[in-house]
């Protein structure tokens, strides 16, 4: 597949998880696929395979914030082969207040599926607006 096509598969995910159609996102991923949340937070880890980024990473994030739901605003994507970085902003309404977040994701896609994914975001809004937990500086 093309770089363009690659880029595709990540704007596609994006678009279907904005829109809430959860079924046609999760076609788009392997199998075999591995995600990271990077931090410290009650959900950052390294999840795969699928079947473990559904149940113990999307599922409880859905479970944390209002209607299961969060729309995400794709402001950028940089392609180069199999690698695609998607810049973006999330907006949902979490348990303990808003969550307005900003991400760097970082894809690998390979034959119209996504085989892994490394996500950077504001951590300290997860602990916040997500388990209210409150952040007090050292």
């Amino acid at each position: 597949m093309s770089t363009e096509d690659n880029r595709k598969v990540v704007v596609d995910f994006f678009g279907h998880i904005s829109a809430g159609d959860f079924d046609s996102a999760t076609a788009l991923l392997s199998d075999n696929m591995a995600w990271t949340l990077t931090g410290t937070t009650p959900l950052s880890g390294t999840y795969k395979p699928l079947t473990s980024v559904q149940e113990n990473f999307l599922g409880p994030f859905a479970g944390l914030v209002e209607d299961g739901h969060i729309e995400m605003d794709l402001l950028e994507t940089i392609a180069d082969g199999e690698r695609v970085i998607a810049l973006l902003n999330g907006k949902a309404k979490g348990k303990f207040g808003d969550y307005n977040n900003t991400y760097c994701h970082v894809f690998r896609v390979r034959d119209v599926k996504v085989l892994d994914v490394t996500e950077f975001c504001d951590t300290v809004m997860i602990e916040t607006a997500l388990y209210g937990n409150k952040v007090v500086p050292a």
